[in-house]
């Protein structure tokens, strides 16, 4: 898991909360039935490895255990020390706002290519390096590059962006990957093999038996 020691000015900025900007709903883009039994919520950094790590196995996961027994939520909140993190969650909510459906595999996309983002491959490059690559990955998923370049310093932007960094600092979170299920954080990190998720999650929607989920 990668720590986050940094946020604090950001936090003590957005931290009061006033009718005019809190949400209607928790940040996060969802999978699965909202009456699900069992809510996960995992916070990541798209720059971190540790995460790329953890996201096939919560894929594997979350197919396993089916759409009507988990609700899951996934949280964007980059780390200080991946240089790149900001603006790459800044581009997933530009996905997230305008082609929704495509931003799971936008987040599968960025996991896969995400060497190209490390810090040591942008030692000697720009930001406007940066918002080329990220303009060329989102245009793959129905995003404009001209309109993504707008919104990448826009408002509203900033705003759906911050306001998931927020959410995940006022729940605790302190690194990536972090998980709560249903609102309590878990002790679960990048080396949880989808058997331990999945014997964790029966015994939530079992206790007293069957052993397997029922999609």
């Amino acid at each position: 898991m990668r720590t986050i020691v940094a946020f604090a000015a950001l936090a003590a900025l957005l931290a009061v909360a006033h009718a005019g900007n809190v949400p209607r709903t928790t940040p996060g883009m969802r999978q699965g039935s909202p009456s699900a039994p069992v809510m996960i919520e995992m916070f990541v950094d798209l720059q971190c490895p540790d995460c790329k790590a953890a996201w096939p196995i919560m894929k594997q996961v979350l197919q396993q255990m089916g759409p009507n027994n988990v609700y899951f939520s996934l949280n964007i909140i980059p780390l200080w020390m991946h240089r790149q993190a900001a603006d790459m969650a800044r581009a997933a909510s530009i996905v997230a706002r305008h082609n929704p459906k495509a931003y799971f595999n936008f987040v599968d996309y960025i996991f896969n290519q995400q060497s190209l983002y490390y810090n040591a491959a942008f030692f000697n490059k720009t930001q406007n390096d940066l918002y080329n690559l990220l303009g060329s990955a989102v245009s793959q998923f129905g995003i404009d590059q001209s309109y993504f370049f707008t919104q990448m310093t826009s408002d509203s932007n900033f705003a759906y962006t911050d306001f998931n960094i927020v959410y995940g600092l006022r729940k605790g979170v302190a690194g990536t990957p972090t998980y709560f299920v249903n609102g309590f954080p878990v002790d679960f990190d990048e080396s949880t093999s989808v058997a331990e998720w999945v014997q964790f999650l029966n015994k939530l929607l079992y206790p007293h038996g069957p052993t397997t989920a029922d999609n």
